[in-house]
């Protein structure tokens, strides 16, 4: 029974913090920077250019104007982290997020209910010892 519960425990742990995020495409909302980029854009995923594209004029490589910009974010209040259940309800606020919980949830509560009925069911009594007979003649 304990390592059962472990696996159920574990799958659904799984399924919400990285298959549901993932799915659903919110598994980048960290920060609340990508949190007004995720709603400015409506949900899309969207590739920041700004943090790679070069400036001649400063003369500065891709990698050192990403590092500047980045030191800059960090400076402002928009890197900061975001609470690690917001790709989660973000996932579920979405039709795709919330079909393929439906359905993850129908499973989940399908194999319990089996797993109750297999562990609590009665095998003694009369209708028993004749399916064990007819069993033993098979």
């Amino acid at each position: 029974i304990a390592l059962a519960s472990v696996i159920i425990v574990g799958l659904t742990y799984v399924y919400f913090r990285v298959i549901l995020p993932m799915i659903a495409g919110s598994n980048w909302v960290l920060t609340h920077r990508d949190w007004d980029l995720y709603w400015k854009e409506r949900g899309d995923i969207v590739a920041d250019t700004t943090l790679l594209t070069s400036t001649e004029s400063e003369g500065r490589s891709e990698l050192q104007f990403a590092n500047a910009h980045a030191d800059d974010a960090h400076a402002d209040n928009g890197a900061t982290q975001l609470s690690s259940m917001t790709p989660i309800l973000l996932a579920l606020a979405t039709p795709i997020g919330i079909l393929h919980t439906a359905l993850v949830s129908f499973f989940l509560v399908n194999i319990l209910y089996n797993y109750f009925k297999c562990v609590v069911t009665s095998n003694t009594g009369p209708q028993y010892d004749s399916v064990v007979r007819e069993l033993a003649l098979a």
